[in-house]
């Protein structure tokens, strides 16, 4: 590994810039040394904005199916150590490196042992992309602000991120379900941009007053700001965020509230169950799921806001799947774990992990996965596997 002092040098003298220029040199050696020497500077945050910067994500990702085993043993390291960051995670799936991952990963003759370790990696750092991928999250897998959801994936489709969809033509095939319940925090990205310009401007005038009394490197600093006046302007349209929404605001402070209240976690997911389905259009018997015209509701919110983005506080006719996203979101702001599973035909569960009634205080209470009705008879809890559940999942 490389002492700090020297990967901090070498990252300041801009070797990443460098690094991803070479990363398309003919010698396999060379391809693979620089891929590993990546692996060894990826623990540094320089190193991941300088990637972004030069197109190295892209780079990278290109060598995962590299000719040679060597170069994709070593892109495959590289990537793995990467996917461990949420930032480097979002950029390598922006750049199709999901998509190429699980190709390798279906091909014994290109998938390596860090390839697999690079896809589990993303996946489990990017929750978007794991239950886009595998249509499951774990009671672990916490669900946060700025999850969407998008449907199951195709491989007609690539992994797209949430600004990427934002700019997609209104659709009645594509409905982005958004969660944000904290305001984006606008006014101190301004400050900070306003701050980086003045440092950037202070710092040309240091350079240009050194210049004057060393006439050697006046040439070097004249021709550094060409470059500069050469660059393409940076964008101006403002920065992309999730509107916040006020509604899911509302229903996080009365889950958090009764959570608080009771030590019962049965107790506090029949409340959610109860909770989501009041907001999204109540109980509906199962032999009239056929009229819940759940979709001309989501097509009207869509043309109203001329938008295929949805918040999901907005959502007041919800199907199983958005139901389940919403409950999955809500246990995860208390003590109470879930999973979120999604199956066929717009069907999704969530199940839980409760202890067994047992009226005999002498015997040892396991717990066991129950799972959630929030359609028929909300707050209803089914234990997995039984016939209830079993209907419940595969049918509605």
């Amino acid at each position: 590994s490389l002492i700090e002092g020297y990967r901090q040098d070498m990252l300041q003298l801009g070797v990443v810039k460098l690094i991803v220029e070479q990363l398309s040199s003919t010698d396999k050696k060379v391809r693979a040394g620089l891929c590993r020497l990546l692996a060894c500077l990826s623990t540094e945050m320089l190193t991941t904005s300088h990637l972004a910067t030069h197109q190295g994500y892209h780079s990278l990702v290109e060598l995962l199916v590299d000719p040679e085993a060597e170069v994709r043993k070593a892109a495959g390291w590289a990537v793995s150590v990467l996917s461990s960051k949420p930032s480097s995670a979002r950029d390598l799936c922006g750049c199709g490196g999901l998509q190429t991952l699980q190709e390798v990963e279906e091909a014994p003759e290109l998938r390596t042992i860090f390839s697999s370790r690079a896809l589990e990696g993303l996946l489990s750092t990017n929750l978007v992309a794991k239950f886009w991928t595998i249509g499951r999250l774990g009671e672990w897998d916490c669900v946060e602000d700025g999850f969407y959801e998008v449907g199951a994936s195709s491989h007609s489709v690539e992994f797209r991120s949430l600004e990427e969809l934002s700019k997609l033509p209104l659709s009645d095939k594509l409905t982005v379900v958004c969660i944000n319940s904290r305001p984006e925090e606008k006014e101190e990205v301004v400050v900070k941009e306003d701050t980086a310009v003045k440092e950037r401007s202070k710092s040309r005038k240091g350079a240009d007053s050194q210049a004057e009394k060393k006439p050697g490197r006046k040439s070097k600093i004249e021709k550094e700001q060409k470059e500069e006046e050469e660059a393409p302007p940076e964008s101006t349209e403002p920065p992309f965020f999730i509107p916040i929404d006020l509604p899911l605001q509302e229903l996080v402070q009365e889950v958090t509230s009764f959570a608080r209240s009771t030590e019962s976690g049965r107790e506090v997911a029949r409340h959610i169950a109860k909770l989501v389905s009041s907001h999204m259009g109540g109980e509906v018997e199962r032999s009239s799921l056929g009229s819940f015209d759940y979709l001309l509701h989501l097509s009207q919110l869509k043309y109203d806001r001329q938008s295929n983005l949805l918040s999901i506080g907005a959502i007041r006719q919800g199907f199983f799947q958005h139901r389940a996203l919403l409950f999955k979101f809500l246990s995860d702001q208390t003590s109470l774990r879930s999973t979120l599973v999604r199956g066929e035909y717009g069907r999704a569960w969530n199940e839980v992990m409760l202890p067994e009634v047992n009226n005999d205080p002498t015997l040892t209470v396991s717990s066991r996965p129950h799972v959630v009705d929030l359609f028929h008879e909300p707050g209803r809890l089914m234990r997995q596997g039984s016939p209830q559940a079993s209907l419940y999942q595969h049918t509605g």
